[in-house]
């Protein structure tokens, strides 16, 4: 916008100089983010032409509230692996520093995981695929519906962490024990239990009605979902799954 007329010779870095800035404080972006909004509703610019994105309209969310935040690594140093390239590049071109140029590629991954993450819970129907489990009264944010990578994150290249053929959403309790590789699910979408899993379903107080009672046979899946791609799962088999 600044340069339309291109008569401000470097003005092309202020862009990511002000997201920088701005992920970097974010009280003032939380701020900026709900001014904007809610100018564009008083304008009558509705949802469908400028979304709420990160949903601060609704609720009392904040910059690291973002959605689907648990299924990346808890080290900065393991979440930017991989980036120095792009780090360069952007260093090169717009000379932010390097504390800037981090947070500006930090904050662009979170923003991805928090698309990802809200594909992945609507094309399972906001349901939980292995229980049915449906919180849809509950607040978006109330930790009790995940959306987790079959492949998992650090595993995967920039497509497959995108892609929401690699996504599930689930209940923190099979979501854990999909994660941890207690349950998997073959390329016909049936169910399996680890036999670690099965010995403790005879042997341990309350976990037969998780893994039995409450748990279906098969991935429950809306009709028009896309479904789990075939060579994650058999990724998550090979590499996660415990074993029968």
């Amino acid at each position: 916008m600044l340069n339309l007329d291109g008569s401000r010779q470097h003005s092309a870095r202020n862009e990511p100089l002000l997201f920088a800035r701005l992920a970097s404080e974010p009280t003032m972006y939380q701020t900026l983010y709900r001014d904007i909004l809610i100018t564009a509703r008083n304008l009558s610019i509705g949802e469908e032409t400028l979304p709420d994105f990160l949903d601060y309209l609704h609720g009392s969310a904040g910059m690291e509230d973002l959605f689907g935040q648990e299924d990346l690594p808890n080290s900065n140093t393991i979440l930017l692996a991989g980036t120095d390239h792009e780090m360069k590049e952007l260093e090169q071109v717009f000379a932010l520093g390097e504390g800037l140029t981090e947070k500006l590629i930090e904050r662009k991954i979170r923003l991805s995981q928090h698309r990802f993450a809200l594909e992945v819970l609507d094309n399972c129907g906001r349901t939980c695929v292995f229980c049915g489990f449906e919180p849809r009264s509950l607040p978006l944010r109330s930790g009790l519906l995940r959306a987790s990578h079959i492949k998992p994150w650090a595993a995967a290249d920039h497509r497959e962490r995108m892609d929401v053929r690699n996504g599930l959403a689930a209940c923190p309790m099979h979501d854990a024990a999909f994660d941890q590789g207690y349950l998997a699910v073959e390329g016909d979408y049936h169910i399996y239990e680890a036999k670690v899993l099965q010995t403790s379903v005879v042997q341990d107080r309350g976990v037969n009605l998780y893994f039995r009672v409450t748990i279906s046979s098969s991935l429950i899946l809306p009709q028009h979902a896309k479904r789990p791609a075939d060579h994650y799962l058999v990724y998550h088999w090979q590499k996660i799954f415990k074993g029968l």
